[in-house]
């Protein structure tokens, strides 16, 4: 074995005893939740006979911090455990300190004995397409092994071991072939595992786990889980939850893969490898960012200006998946729109054909960059993933335009529908409805449904942009104009709140009903909240009508909508309980020195209508009597 690195592991460790030894209560560690480890796929040789002395060895996570069974404190002797997958096996490797070899128990010499019974390592394994099944694996420091499946001893693996005994450790690695786990072994699925060892000298006897049990080893409830290590994705976010309990967090000094970090100690779920140089001592859930000193080197663990931790390397910390990991719809994208521009007249086609060849470039740029993987670095993927998006939105709005010729050659407007389920942004994204002029909903009598009208300045700016509803009738009968309504789509500007968010800046949310017209930038999209309100008495059937969009220029383009009316009638009242809370500070501070009684009225007459309180659960001081005086006479309770 490499004496140079047993010697350097045992050294460490010992300097750490006073971290592991802490106690912690056993109400503390209770509250404790499952461990989680993105292992890597590995392709260098690795000879399994107990030494540790392969390259390979270096690459994979290691992590130790193994507790006393029931969680009572950390183990007294620590067991660090290397995982890692060579894409036909999972391999594991335990390096158990031991301060006397020379007493480990060692009885047992005959397979599927009562191997745990001896100084020994266990490893539990359930795939995710099992429920109660699962495997069990033993093996002392003889390399003895009982391997289970559900307790069946008579079932034995194909898999290789071989332990080694040191002057102040003892060694085991296994190498399970994945097909000896009964179906196709998808690393890309979580498995559920946990890593035991087991002291039996009367003297120093002592159980420790990876993830903490209660009452039996075989509780698969309290098993933790091993999952794929994916490629680096933006992000330098890490987020410490309340299970990180004095003494818990294991320290470490491994680069890892390339420098990268792999999986992150006692969290549940993550997505890496976190190896701290300081113990962690917070109990409550707190956020903490990770900021580059001058040097780039180090990274550290702060809230505020307390310093609780550094990281010895330069970690890509995966704080979500990357929403391109695949480029195939980018292509299948690009493809529908160079096929579209082929179809049109050749006079419209030139308008087109330029930027659809800048953007062929660019995909193909991209898919070369995304086929290097293995070298994308941090920034790296934050500009593909940012390239990828832009071209994505470019895309979008081209077919928009194309679909548009295709129907209106003459036509400036290019106009998208969509469910009233989606949002719509005005800028930066790709249109997430369809380009088409058509339109079905379907409702009850008495109920309100709604859909969006967008109009999209892809190729002009837009000036005086407006929607209305022509008659929609049923026969002889008439959906009442009155119930028709059309509301332009307002937008607020968000600010990057804490935690982390998809999209910063212009957010559709209100409805701007007193706003009739809009005007476009080019590259905008405006988008009209179109809804319908069935009266209680209106007549069921299928009511055809149109709706118009038209600009101060003349433009103007034709949806047609279908609205089923069902011979159902949703009575009123009906009610359901809600909790929203309405702090009028908010709306206060919104209108300033415009605020006024006529405004507090028009936002409680809202409410009123959509059923929702005007009051809060957090308020200090009780409601002003003037209002409540206000609302008695109108008749409302609230």
């Amino acid at each position: 074995m490499n004496t140079l690195r047993v010697q350097t592991f045992r050294s460490f460790w010992l300097c750490l005893s006073v971290v592991f030894c802490a106690q912690q209560s056993h109400a503390a560690l209770a509250k404790y939740k499952p461990n989680f480890c993105m292992i890597p796929t590995l392709k260098e040789a690795w000879i399994v006979d107990g030494q540790l002395d392969d390259a390979v060895l270096e690459k994979a996570p290691r992590f130790s911090g193994l507790v006393r069974a029931g969680g009572a404190c950390v183990a007294e002797s620590q067991t660090e455990i290397s995982l890692f997958s060579d894409g036909e096996s999972l391999c594991v490797a335990f390096l158990c300190h031991e301060a006397t070899p020379s007493e480990m128990l060692a009885q047992y010499i005959a397979r599927d004995s009562r191997v745990w019974d001896d100084d020994s390592v266990e490893v539990f394994i359930q795939c995710p397409w099992q429920q109660e099944d699962y495997f069990h694996f033993v093996l002392n420091t003889r390399n003895v092994i009982c391997d289970e499946h559900i307790q069946a001893k008579e079932w034995n693996a194909n898999i290789e071991t071989e332990t080694f005994v040191g002057s102040d450790f003892w060694s085991a690695e296994m190498r399970i072939p994945l097909h000896e786990l009964g179906g196709a072994f998808h690393l890309d699925l979580p498995f559920k595992v946990n890593f035991v060892r087991n002291r039996q000298n009367p003297a120093v006897r002592e159980m420790s786990t990876w993830s903490i049990v209660e009452k039996s080893n075989h509780d698969i409830e309290t098993f933790g889980a091993i999952m794929r290590a994916e490629k680096p994705i933006p992000g330098w976010q890490l987020r410490v939850p309340n299970r990180f309990y004095p003494g818990r967090t294991t320290i470490g000094v491994n680069p890892g893969l390339g420098g990268k970090v792999h999986a992150i100690l006692g969290c549940w779920p993550c997505n890496g490898l976190l190896f701290i140089s300081e113990t962690l001592t917070q109990d409550s859930d707190i956020t903490y960012i990770l900021t580059p000193d001058t040097k780039g080197q180090t990274f550290e663990v702060r809230e505020g200006n307390s310093k609780f931790g550094e990281l010895l390397y330069r970690t890509q910390w995966p704080v979500k998946p990357p929403k391109y990991e695949s480029l195939e719809p980018l292509k299948k994208l690009s493809a529908k729109v160079s096929k579209d521009i082929q179809a049109l007249p050749r006079d419209t086609q030139a308008r087109f054909m330029m930027d659809q060849a800048k953007d062929t470039e660019e995909l193909q740029n991209l898919v070369r960059i995304r086929s290097d993987e293995e070298k994308l670095t941090l920034d790296a993927w934050t500009e593909l993933e940012q390239r990828a998006f832009d071209l994505e939105v470019r895309l979008n709005n081209r077919n928009g335009s194309v679909q548009a010729r295709k129907k209106s050659p003459k036509s400036s407007l290019v106009i998208g529908l969509c469910s009233s389920m989606l949002k719509v942004f005005i800028r930066d994204h790709a249109y997430p409805g369809q380009f088409t002029d058509h339109w079905s909903l379907q409702m009850a009598r008495g109920e309100r449904e709604a859909f969006q009208v967008s109009v999209l300045a892809t190729d002009e700016p837009l000036s005086g942009v407006q929607v209305f509803p022509g008659e929609f009738r049923c026969g002889t009968y008439r959906f009442p104009s009155e119930n028709i309504s059309v509301s332009l789509v307002g937008y607020v500007l968000t600010r990057q709140p804490s935690y982390e968010v998809d999209y910063v800046g212009w957010w559709p949310d209100p409805l701007l009903t007193f706003q009739k017209t809009a005007d476009a930038r080019l590259g905008e999209t405006l988008t009209f909240w179109v809804e319908f309100h069935a009266p209680e008495s209106l007549a069921p059937g299928t009511y055809q009508g149109e709706i118009v969009l038209q600009t101060a220029k003349g433009d103007r383009q034709v949806v047609t909508v279908e609205v089923e009316v069902w011979d159902l009638l949703i009575q009123r009242p009906f009610h359901l309980l809600t909790a929203f809370a309405y702090p009028e500070g908010n709306p206060l501070r919104i209108h300033g020195s415009r605020w006024n009684e006529d405004l507090k009225q028009a936002y409680w007459d809202a409410h009123f209508e959509n059923g929702i309180d005007i009051d809060q659960l957090y308020r200090s001081t009780p409601p002003s009597w003037e209002d409540i005086e206000k609302l008695l006479e109108s008749g409302r309770e609230t």
